[in-house]
């Protein structure tokens, strides 16, 4: 049984939305990731997708853990963003958020994985999970 768990997070390119679809039955997890930045047809959003396909394909020889360090601490240009006590650099950050807390949820079996860098700013205690 699959089942979605969709972030909203703001970043300086704009309100992110990334949804997780969760498996079972899959190694890490997760079945697919949608990531959204702005409108359909833009580019930053083709970006986005392209970012969230290349995660989908680390996935099969990766650990979750290890592509969320490799996510981490990514910035842009722009002034970052203070979305509900989280600093967010970057629409790459968001997604490293959101996959963060995917994985350190208390009902996901990832979560006692170790070797994760949180960044210290970081607080993912009071992201939005829609």
């Amino acid at each position: 049984m699959w089942s979605n768990i969709t972030y909203r997070l703001v970043t300086p390119d704009g309100p992110a939305i990334i949804t997780i679809v969760e498996n079972p039955e899959k190694p890490n997890g997760i079945e697919n990731i949608f990531f959204m930045i702005g409108k359909a047809g833009s580019a930053t959003n083709s970006y986005c997708d392209a970012l969230a396909r290349m995660v989908m394909f680390a996935l099969k020889t990766h650990t979750i853990t290890e592509v969320i360090n490799e996510l981490s601490s990514i910035t842009a240009d722009k002034p970052p963003i203070v979305d509900n006590g989280k600093l967010i650099r970057s629409g790459v950050e968001a997604l490293f958020i959101a996959l963060l807390n995917w994985r350190n949820d208390a009902q996901s079996p990832y979560a006692l994985e170790d070797n994760l860098y949180t960044p210290p700013y970081l607080n993912v205690d009071v992201l939005t999970r829609i």
